[in-house]
């Protein structure tokens, strides 16, 4: 059961808050509590509880939340406001609330709201591993033409390498487009375009309130706007700003990106340790290909830590896969085959390579995922990362 306070700052407000949650069987003991000071020391003893804010709260009530979620990362704080607004949601976001409910809908919303925080919360306790005080690694998956299975690439790998205990986070930097949260069937409260108001350093804090869980595996996502219109409220610097705070939370930054080097795909790039160019056996795919790999130089970007994948190899269309490399004067370092399995995973939002594990796709995405965690960590096995897991698996609170 989930523990949660109330904040008893109006009795009226408090009575209905407390009538809600007694019909949840999940969510217990709940205590209405007004002073800070007892707050803080009923959370010293059970620090996985939920704070129920209510919605008038001053600078003073702020500080208090500043001060709890960085010495408690285990508490969520779930915040009740007269209406969302970006103003109220940027104001929560940097004070370390993880979700923000209108007054009008708690009595629907409000106990989902609680569980969905107190996940969050439990999946952000996962400690990193060792070794990345500089860190994590970031891997930016791209393709310059559009179906090539760009994200199919970056989704699996994002939720193989969470599923071996790996710290793992995806971005989806598809601005306009993006279909990470479909593809893992996740339904994100808040997305990119929230963090893009906020000037300046973006720190753990402020990405708690926008990132969103894949329940299968324990990935946290960042998911696009999905709002072509969105493309004249961002600029570059939101991904580069993004991805800088990431990198001091997880161990792996995986990145998707539009089928085009724009602005977004290009910060991505600036920023990433490893880049996997996806393509596939159509001439104009591998065209495109070498077109990126020449902007690449004019860039001023390493084409040293390119890797390519080429996708649907084992498709009879006249054009070998040997030639690929030839076309691109670098090796190919993994062939996925063509599966009707994708397709399928992709309609029931479920990961390929959870869905069919045993499939030919899922056995080549699992190799690429081992052989990316042997070049971001050479010392560490496969083994050694799933006995990890298992010694890291979240408890529910009592």
């Amino acid at each position: 059961m989930i523990p949660v306070i109330v904040q008893d700052k109006d009795s009226e407000v408090t009575s209905i808050l407390m009538e809600i949650l007694a019909g949840d069987p999940a969510l217990g003991p709940v205590k209405a509590i007004a002073p800070w000071d007892e707050i803080r020391r009923t959370l010293a003893g059970q620090p996985r509880s939920v704070v129920v804010l209510n919605p008038d709260l001053y600078d003073v009530d702020y500080d208090q939340l500043l001060t709890i979620a960085r010495e408690l990362p285990g508490v969520a704080f779930v915040q009740l406001v007269d209406e969302v607004d970006a103003t109220n949601l940027q104001t929560a976001m940097r004070h370390g609330v993880r979700d923000v409910v209108a007054v009008e809908e708690a009595e629907a919303t409000l106990t989902t709201a609680i569980q969905r925080a107190h996940a969050m919360a439990e999946v952000q306790l996962r400690p990193r591993m060792d070794g990345d005080e500089n860190g994590g690694r970031v891997v930016t998956v791209f393709g310059t033409k559009g179906g090539t299975g760009k994200t199919t690439v970056a989704t699996n790998l994002a939720v193989l390498l969470a599923k071996q205990g790996i710290k793992t986070v995806l971005l989806d930097s598809n601005v306009s487009f993006g279909d990470c949260s479909a593809f893992l069937r996740v339904r994100p409260e808040r997305n990119l375009l929230d963090l893009a108001g906020i000037p300046g350093e973006l720190d753990e804090l402020i990405l708690r309130g926008v990132l969103a869980v894949h329940e299968d595996s324990g990935l946290q996502l960042i998911c696009s706007a999905n709002d072509p219109l969105a493309v004249e409220k961002l600029d570059a610097s939101v991904i580069t700003r993004v991805i800088k705070a990431l990198r001091k939370s997880f161990d792996v930054v995986i990145v998707d990106t539009a089928p085009a080097l724009d602005v977004f795909t290009e910060a991505a790039l600036a920023e990433c340790d490893i880049a996997y160019l996806v393509t596939s056996l159509e001439l104009p795919a591998v065209k495109d290909a070498k077109i990126a790999l020449a902007t690449f130089e004019r860039l001023n970007l390493s084409t040293e830590k390119i890797r390519i994948v080429l996708n649907r190899a084992n498709t009879n269309v006249g054009f070998p896969p040997s030639e690929v490399a030839k076309a691109l004067g670098k090796k190919v370092i993994a062939e996925l085959p063509s599966d009707i399995a994708i397709p399928r995973s992709v309609n029931s939002g479920v990961s390929v390579a959870l869905e069919v594990p045993k499939a030919g796709i899922s056995k080549s995405l699992s190799k690429l995922a081992s052989e990316l965690q042997k070049e971001l960590w050479p010392g560490m096995s496969t083994e050694s990362s799933l006995s990890k897991l298992r010694q890291l698996k979240p408890k529910t609170a009592s």
